[in-house]
């Protein structure tokens, strides 16, 4: 009977804490039992101070900030956060990880960590200012990115930051995928965005910073109406070296960034 009672208390579920109220602050595991509706509310709509956030298939709207974490953060869809007049979910200092969640409508960024991000899919990033924005390395595995200002952004140190993309769909996005050092991508297209597809590389290119295609297709980007007369565009623009393509990865164009309008390309897409 002890060793049962051992056995049925280790496969309990951690308490949680349910989530009400806007402002409301965690630590643990919490849940929302429905959706929450924090439109208007100027702070934080859900602070968690390390722990797990589970949406149980309920969306969070609203706030300066949808979920603030200050301690590792993990949340779990399905579910949504969407609407924040800031960033949808901050992790500030510490790591994050998103499963199946949409994180949509953010003002500045949809989720945004300073340390290591990973988002895993299904799920749908679309109509922020930064889609996801990191500042070390980003992994994004599964997702559909689409309509933000920046799809994958990891170019906020200007120096090491890297963005690996898995099995996922960026397109519609003024950029697909940029980063400081490297963006790689395993099977998954990056289309139809605006100005590039990938840009790997800080502004001045100071350092070199390249790409990785391995199956998969970067091409149809570069769709502004500027795009070699006005503004630099390509499906790949990297720093110093040429983007490599493996196991049948297409392109179209290639840009050595800072090269000029409309510039040289690097002799390996289609197009070039």
């Amino acid at each position: 009977m002890a060793a049962l009672a051992l056995v049925l208390l280790a496969t309990q579920a951690p308490a949680q804490t349910t989530i009400t109220t806007c402002g409301q602050e965690v630590k643990g595991f919490a849940s929302l039992a429905g959706d929450l509706d924090c439109t208007g509310f100027a702070g934080n709509a859900v602070t968690l101070h390390g722990g797990k956030l589970y949406l149980n298939g309920h969306t969070l709207i609203g706030g300066a900030v949808g979920v603030y974490c200050d301690g590792n953060c993990k949340v779990y869809g399905p579910g949504a956060v969407s609407g924040s007049t800031g960033i949808g979910i901050l992790a500030f200092g510490v790591p994050l990880q998103l499963t199946q969640v949409d994180v949509t409508n953010h003002a500045v960024a949809g989720a945004e960590c300073s340390k290591t991000c990973r988002i895993t899919g299904p799920a749908t990033v679309s109509g922020n200012g930064s889609g996801i924005r990191a500042g070390t390395t980003v992994h994004v595995r599964g997702m559909t990115i689409t309509g933000n200002q920046r799809g994958v952004d990891a170019s906020n140190n200007g120096v090491h930051a890297r963005a690996l993309l898995f099995d996922s769909t960026v397109t519609g996005n003024d950029v697909g995928a940029i980063a400081d050092r490297l963006v790689k991508t395993v099977n998954t297209t990056i289309t139809g965005n605006r100005l590039f597809g990938i840009y790997a590389g800080n502004g001045s290119c100071t350092k070199k910073a390249t790409a990785t295609v391995k199956g998969g297709t970067v091409s149809g980007n570069g769709t502004d109406a500027g795009c070699g007369t006005t503004v630099a565009c390509a499906d790949l623009g990297t720093c110093g070296a040429a983007p490599l393509l493996a196991g049948g990865a297409t392109c179209d164009h290639s840009y050595a960034n800072g090269s000029g309008i409309p510039g040289t390309d690097w002799d390996v897409c289609a197009l070039d």
